[in-house]
């Protein structure tokens, strides 16, 4: 059994859950991992790119701990994601940021991009229910099962297709290796 949210002692250890999880839930042959990409122009990194049939999904770890909450947008106030009480909508931007930039680098020389979908992934045992969504500004935010669902979505990209894609986002988003905490 995975381990729940949580549970995870560092925060390496919370990624790499997720990337286990993810792994083991996306391993159909017609989806392209690609852990670790490093975002151009020192614009950070992404936990991992999976390109299907159903196009790109841009994943992030969510490695917060606390109650996850979604304030709705009201008048001169934007929709919100707090974690413990405490604002975090930066990592929704951050997030959205990435997924510009693969529809950029994908859409280069006036070529059509294929969809682009972001999602933040919670480690450990957490869902929503089936018939619910946690999104904030096109982001869903969810555990690893339906972020592995969202990668692998069906879609109209053929095999080679998928492949060449995945090879274009190898090329314009070089490895960004392991992460690396102070002890």
């Amino acid at each position: 059994m995975a381990p729940r949210a949580g549970d995870w002692r560092s925060r390496l250890e919370g990624r790499e859950c997720v990337s286990e999880q993810l792994a083991q839930l996306a391993e159909r042959p017609d989806v392209v991992l690609l852990p670790r990409r490093r975002m151009p122009h020192g614009r950070g990194s992404t936990d991992l790119l999976a390109v299907g049939p159903g196009g790109v999904t841009v994943v992030n770890a969510l490695l917060l701990r606390g109650r996850l909450t979604i304030v709705p947008a009201r008048p001169g106030a934007p929709a919100r994601l707090l974690v413990g009480g405490h604002d975090h909508t930066s990592v929704v931007t951050e997030v959205e940021s990435a997924v510009n930039l693969v529809r950029r680098a994908l859409s280069a020389g006036g070529r059509p991009a294929p969809p682009v979908h972001g999602a933040l992934c919670v480690p450990g045992d957490w869902e929503l229910a089936p018939f619910a969504t946690c999104e904030l500004r096109d982001v869903t935010i969810d555990g690893p099962g339906t972020v592995a669902l969202i990668a692998g979505r069906d879609g109209r990209l053929p095999a080679a297709a998928v492949e060449r894609t995945a090879e274009r986002l190898q090329r314009a988003f070089p490895s960004a290796g392991p992460r690396r905490y102070a002890a």
